[in-house]
């Protein structure tokens, strides 16, 4: 994989290594493609790859070339920072959400009350929130 000397400094900065990151990209594609819906065969044919291609990615046992992985980042509409899982705090420790995560942010800010709840109780969110309640 090809990493510039900016983008190995920045990551050697915030403590994630190159088998972090292989290890992210591998779960990230799987969440990704889990996310929309697809089967690895339907990933495997909107990128040009064999079935198997995507399951050894899945797996761990390869990693997507550069130009594969622009293409699985423009078809899930995610940066490859975020498959990288590299990006996800700004200089001052903010949270950066993108893509997916920001819908989904989104998505519960305009849910009504029942549909939070049952998000928190999926997520087994329930005690976090009754102990900030009571804080």
């Amino acid at each position: 994989m090809l990493v510039s000397y900016y983008e190995t400094i920045k990551i050697q900065k915030v403590g994630v290594n190159l088998t972090s990151i292989r290890l992210n990209i591998q779960n990230n594609i799987y969440k990704y493609r889990k996310a929309s819906g697809m089967s690895q065969a339907q990933l495997a044919k909107a990128i040009g790859v064999k079935n198997s291609t995507v399951s050894s990615w899945e797996r761990g046992a390869n990693a997507p070339d550069i130009e594969t992985l622009f293409k699985i980042c423009t078809l899930f509409n995610v940066k490859v920072a975020d498959m990288f899982g590299c990006d996800t705090v700004d200089k001052d420790g903010k949270l950066i959400v993108y893509g997916f995560e920001k819908d989904l942010v989104i998505s519960y800010r305009n849910a009504d009350e029942l549909d939070k709840t049952i998000v928190r109780r999926t997520l087994k969110l329930d005690d976090v929130s009754q102990n900030q309640k009571n804080a």
